[in-house]
């Protein structure tokens, strides 16, 4: 099954995934800052209507790049394919901990999960993975004094049960 995902990139295997995700984020970042400005603006200059109309022509703009829908989206569960892309692009950008994530990479590659979306199932998805991360940073020192502990325990257990007679 051949995913596709918002912005059409590619796989994040692939080598022009980086720079197509860079370019989609410093695109971002340009409209941010654009918007930022005139919002400075406007209040240095107190004409709200001329900018008000520019921050919609480059929102409108931005939208027909996205492609993304009129409706608010739906609550639904996450599907297989977004979770293989969820996880495929955490791993690619190496996020440990849901802070800091850049949800605006992660959904345009996931391609059908807003950012909101993206950090809900990121904090979800790194509570449920945080066993395992503290079972992987355990030194050899630790691993060794809880496996003499789960010795010892079993050895009480099973010792008081055996009938000496």
């Amino acid at each position: 099954m051949e995913y596709q995902g918002f912005y059409n990139l590619p796989s994040p295997l692939c080598p022009e995934f980086k720079e197509m995700a860079l370019d989609i984020y410093m695109n971002q970042k340009y409209l941010l800052y654009n918007l930022n400005q005139n919002n400075i603006n406007r209040e240095e200059n107190g004409s709200s209507q001329d900018i008000f109309k520019c921050q919609n022509d480059q929102f409108n703009e931005n939208k027909n790049q996205i492609n993304c829908d009129e409706s608010p989206p739906q609550k639904r569960y996450w599907t297989d394919v977004e979770c293989i892309a969820f996880k495929k692009a955490i791993k690619y950008f190496g996020y440990t901990t849901a802070r800091g994530i850049n949800t605006f990479l992660i959904s345009a590659f996931v391609g059908t999960r807003t950012p909101t979306q993206v950090r809900s199932h990121a904090q979800k998805y790194f509570m449920k993975e945080k066993p395992f991360d503290v079972e992987l940073k355990l030194s050899e020192k630790d691993i060794e004094k809880l496996e003499l502990i789960q010795k010892r325990n079993y050895l009480r257990t099973n010792c008081s049960r055996i009938d000496i007679s």
